[in-house]
């Protein structure tokens, strides 16, 4: 058996590295989802973020609650007009657009569409630009009094 030169070993062992680090960030990213704490009004929450494309796209889809958390925001890249759907989803939502740190639109009680074709699900756009969202449980905005211009304070 050959032995490998001391020089030749490196790049063998810096691409080992890279590629369990790699590897690693995307294990704790499955099991340990990114947190913030979201206050609204006097309530405070724990929330799960969305800040990629694939984490948006997927949501809340597929679970069957919120598990442990009050809800989950959603962290766009610029203001722009975001449309939610609720793909998959089993359980029914409010949800809050936000523009820096104010609410500029509000649906509530959103209803579950899983299993529904793309084509079929209802589009639920804000009437601003927004640069985060908050999807909550169907009732918080009525139940906080919740409403627009209200601000939104977030730590990541």
């Amino acid at each position: 058996m050959e032995k490998v030169s001391k020089s030749k070993r490196w790049p063998i062992i810096i691409f080992a590295i890279i590629f369990f680090v790699f590897v690693g960030l995307r294990v704790q990213q499955y099991f340990f989802p990114r947190q913030a704490t979201v206050t609204i009004g006097e309530t405070t929450l724990q929330v799960l973020v969305a800040n990629t494309d694939a984490s948006r796209v997927k949501g809340l889809s597929d679970r069957k609650d919120f598990g442990n958390y009050g809800g989950m925001i959603f962290i766009f890249p610029q203001a722009d007009y975001y449309t939610f759907v609720m793909r998959d989803m089993l359980f029914p939502l409010d949800i809050v657009w936000i523009n820096g740190k104010t609410i500029v639109d509000i649906k509530e009680r959103l209803p579950p569409e899983a299993g529904r074709e793309e084509s079929e699900l209802t589009r639920y756009s804000s009437v601003s630009t927004a640069d985060k969202a908050i999807e909550l449980p169907a009732g918080f905005v009525e139940q906080r009094g919740v409403k627009i211009g209200d601000i939104v304070q977030l730590s990541l």
